[in-house]
């Protein structure tokens, strides 16, 4: 004589594919081999579980997504810095290759000039010290 199936609460079994719980454990939940349970969800729906599980699991997304939406909404700015940067792609400062070739030639002809008026200073200096002596 075969064991008796155990009961599967199918409302349940929903509720935890909504808040994106796995199959193991969900069958750990009903004390049930993860096997058994995914041949009991092709028996009942008619799919495979991974069908079913996706399903639910974009539900549950869904509305995990509105609730963040709402409560940004209604002013919380985390909730909105978290959004701008996840949906939206929002950067808190600008990348680096934001730095064009203008800039650099600008900045290279800058260090040169530079470069001339330190060498400039240090004649200027040997000079002043040759003078000095020689007198």
């Amino acid at each position: 004589m075969p064991r008796p199936e155990k009961p599967i609460n199918w409302k349940r079994v929903d509720e935890l594919l909504i808040a994106g719980c796995y199959g193991t454990e969900i069958a750990g939940h009903f004390d049930m081999h993860p096997q058994t349970f995914y041949l009991r969800v092709e028996d009942k729906y008619k799919m495979s579980f991974t069908e079913y599980s996706s399903e639910k699991r974009c539900t549950g997304d869904s509305l995990i997504r509105e609730k963040q939406f709402k409560k940004a909404l209604e002013g919380d700015n985390v909730m909105l810095v978290w959004l701008g940067k996840n949906r939206l792609k929002q950067k808190e400062s600008p990348e680096e290759s934001t730095i064009t070739e203008q800039t650099k030639e600008q900045f290279n002809a800058i260090m040169a000039q530079l470069s001339d008026l330190q060498s400039s200073a240090l004649k200027r200096a040997d000079s002043n010290i040759n003078n000095e002596q020689k007198s």
